[in-house]
């Protein structure tokens, strides 16, 4: 064999072992990526796994008590345990909606559909609502709680206010919980910086609570986790609240975090970017709970009740029995148009469902709002669904909608509405 020969066949024993190592690292390499995606994708079930068993118990146990507490609300003579019974079934109810409302948070969240819904709004008055709201659950634990806003925080910002007090209520919450009887719990606002009227301010919520580990720490502001599983048994919880405060707060421009001593108490802390505003607030539709319906405040006055549900019906007009309006029912779309089409002077209102058998709520507004008689364009159309998220509030206000009412039916906001309509009709 000639010696070019020879160096020709050696090459390509050459190239061929470092095609072969080439290979076997690749594969290799290969191999422990799929086993980390494999080891990621367990991790990831497991979490939901046990976010699913928890949820399951969440939603149960309200639930339980709203059955049971049915149960006794019905054998009982006594009007006063009718009235306990009552009362616990509003509680377990708010706590089974809270449970909810996170879900459908998250899910907004992971679908890329979680957006801030911006107005004027007064910081203190945020604040004290949310304080006075907690403090009756403080009560109970016989906690004293401090607040104390800085002298230099705007008295009004243009931002998100409701998910601002959403943030606050989770870190306030977690301090109550997690706090023994006679803790302390602390909530300080401050502001960090302000260049051309946006402001970057701070929010402190301490506690003298159970402390969390480094090791828990990790875990806190991940979707689907508490701190440790023994937590939800002890504490309950869906291990949202601070996945969501985490998000909202990063929208807001800001960040979250925690300090804590294990066995010592918590301090819980986050920043939004918020801008200043330099005059009064807007007048938002929102709820005043100072104000109570009043007996006959809307006489003489007639609404049209459009909903393919008997007790959601039986629901409004048992709300409004003593306001003094006169409710007409229709149980689907069609006939609501077609009662509007008959008499368009006669409703001041149209109260809609949006999803109704025959013709849906939307079908209906459009029917309506397409009449020639002027009332057609001018009467209030408020939508009343269950379907809350922001893309089907913008699709009822595209159909035509005036207002958007969101099931279970809150009495303030219902009233608030009424009144922002009814009192220039």
């Amino acid at each position: 064999m000639s010696f070019t020969l020879a160096r020709k066949y050696a090459n390509r024993f050459a190239l061929t072992a470092q095609l072969n190592d080439m290979l076997e690292t690749t594969v290799e390499q290969r191999t422990r990526e799929l086993e980390e995606q494999v080891l990621i994708a367990e991790s990831a079930s497991r979490a939901k796994g046990d976010f699913l068993a928890n949820m399951s118990h969440e939603i149960r146990t309200p639930l339980n008590a709203v059955i049971g507490m049915t149960e006794i609300g019905f054998i009982s003579k006594d009007a006063e345990r009718k009235d306990y019974a009552f009362a616990n079934i509003k509680k377990a109810s708010e706590h089974l909606l809270n449970v909810i409302n996170d879900i459908l948070d998250i899910s907004k969240i992971e679908s890329g559909k979680f957006e801030l819904s911006e107005v004027t709004f007064p910081l203190r008055d945020i604040v004290s609502r949310v304080e006075t709201v907690m403090r009756f659950k403080s009560d109970e634990k016989k906690q004293e709680i401090t607040v104390n806003i800085a002298d230099d925080v705007p008295e009004t910002l243009y931002g998100d206010d409701m998910r601002i007090a959403q943030v606050l209520t989770n870190l306030l919450g977690n301090a109550i919980k997690f706090t023994p009887e006679g803790g302390r719990i602390a909530l300080t606002v401050g502001l960090d910086r302000e260049e051309d009227e946006l402001c970057t301010l701070r929010f402190l919520v301490a506690d003298s609570g159970i402390g969390i580990t480094e090791e828990q720490k990790a875990k806190l502001f991940s979707a689907f986790q508490q701190a440790e599983s023994g937590t939800k048994r002890q504490y309950g919880g869906t291990g949202l609240g601070l996945a969501l405060s985490r998000q909202i707060v990063e929208l807001m421009g800001g960040s979250i975090w925690v300090d804590s001593v294990f066995g010592q108490g918590s301090v819980f802390g986050f920043t939004i970017r918020a801008r200043r505003v330099e005059r009064e607030p807007m007048k938002e539709v929102r709820a005043d709970t100072s104000v109570k319906l009043q007996d006959g405040e809307f006489a003489g006055r007639t609404i049209l009740l459009a909903d393919d549900v008997e007790i959601n019906r039986e629901i409004v007009m048992a709300l409004l029995e003593t306001s003094g309006l006169s409710i007409e029912c229709a149980e689907n779309g069609e006939q609501a148009a077609t009662m509007f089409e008959e008499n368009p002077g006669r409703y001041s209102l149209i109260l809609m469902d949006v999803q109704m058998p025959i013709l849906d709520g939307y079908g209906a507004t459009k029917r309506i709002r397409s009449g020639s008689s002027p009332q057609a364009a001018l009467v209030p159309i408020v939508a009343m669904t269950a379907n809350v998220f922001r893309e089907d509030i913008e699709r009822c206000l595209a159909s035509g909608m005036n207002e958007h009412l969101g099931k279970p039916i809150n009495l303030d906001n219902l009233l608030a509405i009424l009144r922002h309509h009814l009192a220039t009709r």
